[in-house]
């Protein structure tokens, strides 16, 4: 059974007069007023004919607060797509730098080993036209110079390209992060295309049904201002989703040309480090040639020249080699960087679009929200009450008496009768029973708001069951009373008469446990489990499974200290700040994060740690300050709405517009 969500007209509701402490059962005559101006009439052919311009104003309000908030989502994520592709091109822009860094780096090697060659090939040159010991050993000591020289330029290099080398790992790992979230910010955007479609197609027919319906003139044309706010909504969603893609496309494209850049920047360390270790063979070498320069003084002139020449001529080789090594190098290094120049070109351009394409989100969301506003004031026309009670047999018996056109009262539900509250931890049990009458109930919404006397719906909790439900749980903060009721709704969404109002006990908190409590579950940090911590640390945890909008107390054993409180979100969910206590001793210790579940069962999540700069202590051995019971660790499933008999609950918080 499809039901829509019940009109919410809780100022009107509270505007008849202060909720009486002194009593728990009470009557708000304000529900009987629940559609202002709503009437049932008789057309000309002597037909029942509807109007309710109340509720026109207040759907057309609605659905362009609805568009507005589309069109805020849709520039928000066109932010974020900018925000993203901005990244992306400062870390293309980067990626470019270093890539220049290295093709310098590789050139200059190249030139050293170029002139290693010359000096070798001078070396030789020598050698074969030395006659005299002298001569030699001026050659071979320049020689052996110039390789500690080659050497120490070849380790520059090489250190260079293990650098270059670690910077493209990063920025490969950066790009992929990229890829990775504007991938879901593409997708994101899609739903939320599919859901602005969604929202125009049903404006388009909300029109047709009008139409149909024979509705006023400015019912009409407000219904079709909606539906063209909503195609506009959809179409603005629609080319939000069409840039995230290609943000995505373009990250991807990036992310591809950093793996590349990976690659070669890995192959230029290892010819790096090969010409390191020749170069440093040339100095060992290039030593062996001078000590045996040195013998030759001792040896035949012949016999040590002819040494000489062949030793020379052996390093020329050597060097040869290394430079043709070092030119592949210098030429991979120079592809290297046109390639990242262009990847940053690319990544510069398309953060340029993103960022145009987020500015236009932008004033469009300002516009839809401006249309919003315009229509919220239309619709606060109607907010004074007035009464429309009665029943459907008066037009019955004007249309058998042949006058038509006679104004005659709407039709409002029953109230539910045998309102109980029952409070819980951080909890509200509400049940009720039908009212005799059940005609045109197609469910009930559910509410509790804090105090004994509210004055408005700020920190209104609700839920809504089918027709056939018959009690349903809330979550609730702790440490208050809270007014609580139940109202009927027809299948348009109309609140149906005033029900019974009751105040509630204050409302208990979780209760801490004299010993570690066993965990339904493990407690993590925002950056996953924990297993050190260091007295006086402010940390963040994350945990779900809870009762939504249920308080839920932090406890840090072995002697139990509270260290704070925090509010479930709507889907059971938390994320707090707690600092570690600075008077812990060093040891095994708890952090526990008691409440309850869905159902109002206890439930507790659990991380136990080794804290360190604490208080020293002797008293236990071993140094540990306590040791607990094992966590138990369920396999979770997601949290699930929960039938009360036979009916769909859903919580929501809702909370006074501004």
């Amino acid at each position: 059974m499809s039901i829509k969500s019940p009109a919410r007209r809780w100022s009107g509701l509270l505007a008849v007069g202060t909720i009486a402490a002194s009593t728990a059962v009470m009557s708000m005559t304000g529900v009987a007023q629940a559609a202002p101006g709503a009437t049932t009439t008789t057309g000309a052919d002597c037909a029942p004919v509807t109007s309710d311009p109340a509720a026109d104003a207040r759907a057309a309000a609605d659905k362009a607060a609805a568009a507005a908030a589309a069109a805020k989502t849709a520039a928000d994520k066109a932010a974020e797509v900018a925000t993203i592709a901005a990244t992306a091109a400062k870390s293309a822009d980067a990626a470019a730098k270093a890539a220049a860094t290295t093709a310098t780096n590789a050139a200059a090697v190249a030139k050293a080993a170029a002139d290693a060659v010359a000096a070798a090939q001078t070396a030789l040159d020598a050698a074969k036209a030395a006659d005299v010991y002298s001569e030699d050993l001026a050659a071979a000591q320049q020689s052996l110079a110039g390789a500690i020289e080659n050497a120490a330029k070849a380790q520059t290099a090489s250190e260079a390209a293990d650098a270059a080398a670690a910077d493209a790992q990063t920025k490969l790992a950066e790009a992929h992060a990229a890829e990775l979230s504007t991938t879901a910010a593409a997708q994101d955007t899609a739903a939320e295309a599919a859901e602005a479609k969604a929202l125009s197609e049903k404006a388009a027919a909300d029109v047709a049904q009008l139409e149909a319906d024979g509705a006023s003139a400015d019912a009409l044309t407000t219904a079709k201002t909606t539906a063209q706010q909503a195609a506009e909504a959809y179409a603005l969603a629609q080319s939000a989703a069409d840039s995230a893609y290609q943000a995505a496309v373009t990250a991807a494209t990036v992310a591809s040309k950093d793996y590349k850049a990976s690659q070669a920047a890995d192959a230029i360390k290892a010819e790096m480090a090969t010409a390191l270790t020749d170069a440093q063979a040339a100095v060992t070498e290039a030593q062996s040639a001078l000590k045996a320069t040195e013998a030759a003084a001792a040896t035949p002139e012949g016999i040590a020249a002819k040494k000489a020449v062949d030793d020379a001529a052996a390093t020329l080789t050597e060097k040869k080699a290394v430079q043709a090594t070092a030119d592949t190098a210098s030429k991979t290094a120079d592809a290297d960087l046109a390639t990242k120049q262009a990847a940053a070109t690319a990544a510069d351009t398309a953060a340029a679009t993103a960022k145009t394409d987020a500015d236009k989100a932008a004033a469009d969301a300002k516009t839809a929200q401006d249309a919003a506003d315009k229509a919220a004031a239309a619709a606060a026309v109607y907010d004074q009450p007035t009464y429309t009670g009665g029943d459907s047999s008066a037009a019955i018996g004007a249309i058998a008496a042949g006058d038509c056109g006679t104004e005659v009262p709407g039709v409002v539900v029953a109230a539910p009768v045998n309102v109980k509250a029952v409070v819980g931890t951080s909890s509200i049990k509400i049940s009720w029973h039908a009212p005799a009458d059940t005609t045109g109930i197609a469910g009930y919404e559910v509410f509790a708001l804090p105090g004994a006397e509210p004055q408005s719906d700020a920190g209104l909790l609700t839920c809504v069951v089918d027709a056939d439900g018959r009690a349903c749980l809330l979550g609730v903060e702790a440490g208050q009373q809270y007014t609580v009721g139940v109202h009927a709704f027809d299948t348009e969404g109309n609140l149906g008469e005033s029900g019974e109002f009751l105040v509630t006990g204050v409302v208990p908190a979780p209760t801490v446990a004299k010993s570690v409590p066993a965990g339904n579950a493990e407690l993590k940090s925002k950056d996953g489990s924990v297993d050190k911590v260091t007295a006086g640390q402010k940390m963040t945890f994350v945990g779900s499974g809870y009762l939504p909008f249920s308080t839920i107390t932090l406890v840090v054993y072995s002697e139990p200290q509270v260290v704070g409180t925090v509010v479930a979100d709507e889907f059971g969910n938390f994320t707090v700040d707690v600092t570690i206590p600075a008077n812990l001793v060093n040891g095994e210790h708890s952090l526990v994060a008691t409440g309850v579940d869905a159902d109002g069962n206890p439930y507790v999540l659990r991380a136990d740690f080794t804290v360190t700069g604490g208080v020293a202590s002797s008293a236990q051995p071993g140094g540990l300050a306590y040791t607990g019971a094992s966590i138990a660790l369920p396999m979770l499933g997601g949290l699930t709405a929960v039938g009360v008999g036979g009916g769909l609950l859903v919580a929501a918080r809702r909370r006074k517009n501004a």
